[in-house]
C-alpha cells in the first residue's frame, strides 16, 4: 500500500494506492488489479485510477499525487 497525506488549509487529502479486494481475484488466470484513489479533496474527491500491476498503480499514484499538488497551487494563485 502506497499512502500519500497533503494538509492543505487544515483539510487533509490523502491519496492510496492498494490491491482492489474483489472475489474475482480469487481465481488464478486473473491478474490481480490495483486501485490510486483520491480522499478529502473537493476537485478531486472519489478520482479513481486502476492498474493491473503494482509497478502501474505507483505510476498512477505519482499522477494522482502531482495532480492534488497542481489543484492546490491553482487555489492558490487564485486566493
Amino acid at each position: 500500500m502506497a499512502v500519500t497525506a497533503i494538509d492543505y488549509g487544515g483539510r487533509v487529502i490523502t491519496i492510496t494506492s492498494q490491491p482492489l479486494e474483489s472475489a474475482a481475484s480469487a481465481s488464478p488466470s486473473m491478474s490481480p488489479t490495483f486501485v490510486t484513489s483520491v480522499h478529502g479533496g473537493a476537485a478531486l474527491a472519489a478520482t479513481v485510477w486502476q492498474a493491473t500491476s503494482w509497478t502501474a498503480s505507483l505510476q498512477n499514484h505519482a499522477i494522482a499525487v502531482n495532480k492534488v499538488i497542481g489543484s492546490i497551487a491553482s487555489n492558490l494563485q487564485e486566493n
